[in-house]
């Protein structure tokens, strides 16, 4: 039964460490996308993502909006409270969701990466980023939509 659960635990951590690892390579390679060569610095009060971008090497979290170079918005909570403190700042720093509502309710999110029936979805918005002057990759151009 020791040697069971064991198996069982040491599976769990495997499958968190192989999640966590994937999870940075997919928004490592957004975030370069959106941002060129400028330093990813991500803002985000979501303590998961926290938790997950901790292990990055390339994806430094900041501490302030003023100081990050993109905002992780992942509810609707958090960025009425971001619009509230920073409102200023917010024109000037590129935002991108982890909610298709989000991305449908407010203007100043260029994309999205969220789940939707167990598969991954990932779209871009062309006028917003066109408001930011991003020129995605290649590979990215079949996400981007005009419209919802």
């Amino acid at each position: 039964m020791k040697k069971i659960l064991l198996i069982l635990i040491f599976l769990n951590v495997g499958v968190y460490a192989l999640d966590t690892q994937s999870t940075l390579n997919i928004y490592h390679e957004i975030f370069s996308s959106l941002l060129g060569s400028q330093k990813m610095k991500v803002y985000t009060r979501d303590k998961e993502l926290r938790q997950v971008f901790k292990h990055s090497k390339k994806i430094v979290l900041s501490d302030t909006l003023a100081n990050s170079t993109i905002i992780l918005v992942s509810s609707q909570s958090d960025l009425r409270r971001y619009k509230k403190e920073h409102i200023e700042k917010l024109n000037h720093i590129i935002m991108f969701a982890t909610d298709y509502r989000l991305l449908k309710k407010y203007d100043n999110i260029v994309g999205a990466f969220y789940w939707k029936k167990g598969r991954s979805q990932l779209l871009f918005i062309k006028h917003r980023l066109d408001k930011y002057h991003i020129k995605l990759a290649p590979k990215y151009r079949a996400f981007i939509v005009d419209e919802l």
